[in-house]
């Protein structure tokens, strides 16, 4: 049981991978990896205390409605973003341009 968290781990990665595509390369692409990585280990230090004070005191429900929030949320990512279109554009001008 307590590896079922390890499973979504790879969220980790998407998100990586998310903000390398929806960045522009050099130093604004850094500075979003670095927020992202902070982000995601205060939330890996933090958050299993925060969750246990509030699972063990008066605030169970509490928890449970910001992991449902949570994954609602998850759910209304978009699948394709626009820059996504726009570089398939691209690549069809340039090969356009090359025949």
């Amino acid at each position: 049981v307590a590896k079922i968290p390890t499973v979504f781990m790879a969220g980790f990665l998407c998100a990586q991978a998310a903000v390398a595509k929806l960045t522009l390369p050099g130093t604004e692409r850094v500075t979003q990896l670095g927020r992202l990585t902070m982000a995601y280990t205060i939330g890996g230090t933090v958050g299993p205390s925060l969750g246990g004070y509030l699972g063990a005191s008066s605030a169970p429900r509490l928890a449970i409605v910001g992991s449902l929030l949570a994954a609602l949320l998850s759910l209304s990512l978009p699948a394709r973003v626009d820059s996504d279109l726009k570089q398939e554009e691209e690549e069809e001008e340039e090969e356009a341009h090359a025949a």
